[in-house]
């Protein structure tokens, strides 16, 4: 006797079924768009894809400029793929270093000179710091007023 089968996915309407879609991991979307070519072509949608980047990057400090490049022209699934990829890196980029505010404070090993003047000792906040392209360590009064305006790489937030 012949299994009765009946594909559920393919049977959805298309938002319904990216709806569903956009709750799987991206290991499971990966499976999803090996069980069939049905399943494939709806997994491979432009929206299945485009909303996993923006949940995989959600809590990400930095996506590579290659991988946001494929996302703006609209490769979602090409743009995942370079970010994933890119994750198992074990070094930084000077752009990665000089986009992020670092907070610095001094292990208790340190000795007391040296956590006197670290203001995380004194129930302070740590302190924070920016390194510039040119290889300086700056905090917020060393910034040029035009680093510290929005859309600048440099924070706000930075304190001496």
């Amino acid at each position: 006797m012949a299994e009765l089968q009946f594909d559920i996915l393919s049977g959805l309407p298309r938002e319904l079924a990216n709806r569903v879609l956009k709750h799987l991991t991206i290991i499971e979307l990966a499976s999803a768009q090996q069980v069939s070519k049905g399943w494939y072509a709806i997994v491979r949608e432009p929206q299945v894809y485009q909303q996993a980047c923006t949940r995989v990057w959600r809590d990400k400090l930095f996506v590579s400029a290659m991988a946001r490049e494929l996302e703006q022209q609209k490769h979602y699934y090409k743009a995942l793929r370079e970010s994933i990829i890119d994750s198992r890196r074990t070094a930084m980029t000077e752009d990665e270093l000089v986009a992020s505010t670092w907070a610095f404070r001094f292990k208790a090993s340190a000795g007391d000179d040296w956590l006197t003047m670290d203001p995380w000792w004194s129930d302070l906040p740590a302190r924070q710091l920016h390194f510039s392209p040119d290889g300086r360590l700056l905090g917020k009064s060393e910034l040029r007023h035009e680093d510290r305006c929005a859309g600048s790489v440099y924070s706000n937030t930075l304190h001496d």
